[in-house]
């Protein structure tokens, strides 16, 4: 059973862009000196600090420039997701975030906090869509589930960070982003940058 802390409350960014002419989606791995998820990838964000006025999207704006060390890019907030539960039980809000303009060397905007990340990364639409996968758990924190899966070159897109990322995919950007190329409804071929 997970236990929700009520006076706790918790946002992450999901940065979107465009590089190499397609939408991506910035990702960290976090660092193997953190005590708390040390290696796992995930989204910048944190828990709501005093200074955030007890604004969600504060919170993920500044954690994110906190650990992805981009200075004075101008983030434009689209929208907000669903809160989730973290393995903890505090609710995290997915912050969703554009740049209106592509980003040309992700490694030179985004060098990423060495103290909070060892990587900052990016997946395409294309990519995402194309490897995910469902494996089945019997045994989680919430019982038996199918949990959405999502192979990268720095490890797995898993838990929380994935649970957030499938609903994003499947109803606001791959409806909006990625054209059938014929009758079958194929999407869009692209390459991937990561």
């Amino acid at each position: 059973m997970v236990q929700r802390h009520p006076s706790r409350e918790a946002a992450v960014l999901v940065p979107i862009i465009e590089m190499d002419g397609e939408i991506h989606i910035i990702f960290t791995k976090r660092s193997m000196k953190l005590r708390s998820q040390p290696g796992q990838i995930c989204f910048p964000g944190g828990h709501v600090e005093e200074g955030d006025g007890g604004r969600l999207e504060q919170t993920a704006l500044r954690e994110c420039q906190e650990e992805l060390l981009g200075e004075n890019v101008p983030w434009i907030t689209i929208g907000m997701g669903t809160a989730l539960p973290s393995p903890r039980g505090v609710p995290v809000t997915p912050v969703v975030a554009v740049l209106q303009e592509p980003i040309l060397d992700l490694d030179a905007t985004f060098p990423g906090n060495e103290d909070e990340v060892d990587t900052v990364f990016s997946c395409s639409l294309q990519q995402l869509l194309e490897t995910e996968r469902i494996e089945h758990k019997d045994e989680t924190r919430f019982g038996e589930m199918d949990m959405p899966v999502y192979p990268t070159p720095h490890g797995d897109i898993w838990g929380l960070t994935a649970f957030m990322v499938k609903p994003l995919l499947h109803r606001w950007l791959k409806p909006s982003f990625l054209v059938s190329n014929d009758a079958s409804g194929a999407a869009a071929q692209g390459g991937t940058r990561s």
